[in-house]
């Protein structure tokens, strides 16, 4: 009986740390969904617009050949939608990883 009563107790502290572990898994995933929508709705779109207003400030200078804020405007697009794309995929992992982690 001494053996089962053992062998039930590191069963239930194992199950514990198996708790633990998945509860400190789900709390980083959450912090860093949080983060990619913080990058996707805030920081890629300024990092973008200074990067783009920068480069079209130096290429004027450098050049000084006007460039249509048009091509501009659409290269920003591009390279937003492209930044976009991967942080949505890295948002979807990490909701599916998660998925993977909470009981049903």
């Amino acid at each position: 009986m001494c053996f089962v009563s053992t062998a039930a107790n590191v069963a239930s502290q194992w199950l514990e740390l198996l708790q633990h572990d998945i509860n400190g898994r789900l709390g980083a995933l959450r912090r860093s969904k949080k983060r990619v929508r913080s990058v996707i709705q805030t920081d890629l779109p300024l990092l973008i617009s200074r990067e783009f207003s920068h480069n079209q400030q130096n290429d004027l200078y450098v050049t000084k050949i006007p460039v249509p804020s048009s091509s501009v405007n659409a290269t920003a697009n591009l390279h937003k939608a492209r930044w976009s794309m991967l942080f949505n995929q890295m948002e979807n992992a990490l909701s599916d990883e998660e998925r993977q982690l909470v009981p049903r």
